[in-house]
C-alpha cells in the first residue's frame, strides 16, 4: 500500500495576499540574508549564488523557518523583476528533502570547557547581552531555550541559588514535562553572572527566544568553521544528560539515581534520559551540577510508561542527533580545558571589565535585535 503524502501547494509570491507589514518584513528579513550570506562574503547576488546560501541555510534551521526564508527570497526577486531568479528560489528544496519522515538532524551531544569560553569570547565581542546570557543559563543549568525565560529565583544566600523553573514540555494532562526547583552550588562571582543572565532574558517571548537560537547557531558555525555539526545551546543540554548520568560519588558509586536526574532535566519519565547525552561524555564542562529539589523528584513517576509513550518514539525537541563530539573535532588555539568551578563566569566578569561594560541586572529591553546580527 503506497503511504499518502502530504503536500501543500507552494503559493507564488506576488504581491497578492500580503498586508503592507508583511511585504516589508519579507524584504527585510530577504534583504538581510543577502547582505549576510552574500555582500559581506563578496559574493555576487546571482539566482545561483542565492540558491545555494538558501540550501545552505537549510541544513541549520527547521522547515518552517526555511521555508518562511524562501518565500521572503521568492518575493524580494520579484519586487525587483528577477523573475527568473524568483522561480529558481522557489525551486530550491531543503538540504534533506525527500528523506525518510522522522529523521532526526544531527548536532553535537557534547560540549567542552574549552568549546564554551571560544563562544562566549565571541558573544562577548558582539556585544550580545543575550546570547552571553542564554550561554551562562545553558552552561550551569543545561535548560531547554524555551525555558530560560520561565526562571524565578526562589532564594540567594551563601551556599547558592534556588530556582524555579516552569517545564516548557508540560501538558495539559501533565504527562511527560513538569515545572521543577532545583539548587545550583555557585560561588558569587559565578552567581552574579547567572542572576543577571536570568534578568536579562526573562520574559521574553517565543519570537525572541527562536531568534536567540538561530543567532547563536551562526556564532558556533562562525566560531567553528570547519565543524560540520558545531555546538548548539541545545548541545548544553545533552552535556547535562552526559553529566548526570557519569556523575559518581567519592566512592566511585553513581551519585544519582535515575529518578533524581530525571528531576533535574525536568522529566515525568526515567526514560526520556536514554535520549540525553552519554555517561563516556561526562565531566566536560567544570562546573557543580544543579541538584532537584525532594518535591520535583517525587513528581517523576515510577513506572516510565505510566507518561503514555514510548521511548523509542521520542522525538527530538530541537532538532538533535546521536552524534558524538570527539577530540580531533576541537578547533585550533591554545584554550584552557579544565577550571574551578565558577571560571566562566570569572572570565565574563573580568572581560566586561577590559570593555568598561557594566553587567545587566535589570531584565533586557532591547527588542529591535535583528536575527541576522551574525554571519555563517
Amino acid at each position: 500500500m503506497t503511504e499518502k503524502i502530504h503536500y501543500q501547494t507552494k503559493d507564488i509570491q506576488t504581491h497578492s495576499g500580503k498586508s503592507e507589514s508583511t511585504k516589508a518584513e519579507y524584504l527585510k528579513t530577504a534583504e538581510n540574508f543577502l547582505i549576510r550570506e552574500l555582500d559581506k562574503k563578496d559574493i555576487a547576488r546571482t539566482a545561483g549564488n542565492i540558491c545555494k546560501a538558501l540550501k545552505s541555510y537549510s541544513i541549520n534551521v527547521r522547515p518552517a523557518t526555511y521555508r518562511k526564508m524562501q518565500c521572503s527570497l521568492e518575493y524580494h526577486q520579484y519586487v525587483n523583476k528577477f523573475y527568473k531568479a524568483a522561480q529558481q528560489i522557489r525551486d530550491t528544496q531543503r538540504h534533506g528533502h525527500g528523506e525518510i519522515s522522522g529523521k532526526k538532524q544531527k548536532i553535537c551531544k557534547s560540549v567542552k570547557e574549552s568549546e564554551h569560553i571560544k563562544l562566549l569570547k565571541a558573544a562577548l565581542a558582539k556585544e550580545d547581552d543575550q546570547v552571553v546570557s542564554a550561554l551562562t543559563i545553558a552552561y550551569y543549568l543545561g535548560l531547554r531555550p524555551a525555558e530560560m525565560p520561565r526562571i524565578r529565583v526562589v532564594q540567594e544566600d551563601e551556599n547558592g541559588l534556588s530556582l524555579h523553573i516552569i517545564g516548557a514540555k508540560k501538558k495539559e494532562d501533565g504527562t511527560r514535562g513538569m515545572d521543577k526547583e532545583i539548587h545550583l552550588n555557585i560561588e558569587s562571582n559565578a552567581k552574579y553572572a547567572l542572576m543577571s543572565s536570568i534578568n536579562t532574558l526573562s520574559g521574553i517571548d517565543t519570537k525572541n527566544v527562536n531568534a536567540l537560537k538561530r543567532r547563536v547557531s551562526r556564532l558556533s558555525k562562525k566560531v567553528f568553521p570547519s565543524r560540520k555539526h558545531p555546538p548548539t545551546l541545545y548541545s548544553y543540554r545533552h552535556q547535562l544528560g552526559s553529566d548526570l548520568n557519569g556523575s559518581k560519588d567519592s566512592k566511585g558509586l553513581k551519585a544519582l539515581t535515575r529518578k533524581q536526574a530525571a528531576a533535574v532535566m525536568g522529566h515525568q519519565s526515567q526514560a526520556s534520559l536514554s535520549q540525553y547525552g552519554h555517561a563516556n561524555n561526562a565531566s566536560m564542562l567544570k562546573r557543580s551540577l544543579p541538584t532537584a529539589s525532594q518535591s520535583t523528584v517525587e513528581q517523576v513517576l515510577e513506572n516510565s510508561e505510566e507518561t503514555n509513550y514510548k521511548a523509542v518514539k521520542l522525538k527530538a525537541e530541537y532538532d538533535i542527533s546521536s552524534e558524538p563530539v570527539n577530540t580531533e573535532q576541537e578547533q585550533g588555539g591554545s584554550e584552557p580545558t579544565s577550571a574551578s568551578n565558577g571560571s566562566m563566569a570569572v572570565f565574563i566578569l573580568e572581560k566586561l571589565a577590559e570593555d568598561k561594560v557594566t553587567v545587566r541586572t535589570s531584565r533586557h529591553d532591547d527588542t529591535n535585535n535583528d536575527d541576522d546580527d551574525y554571519g555563517v
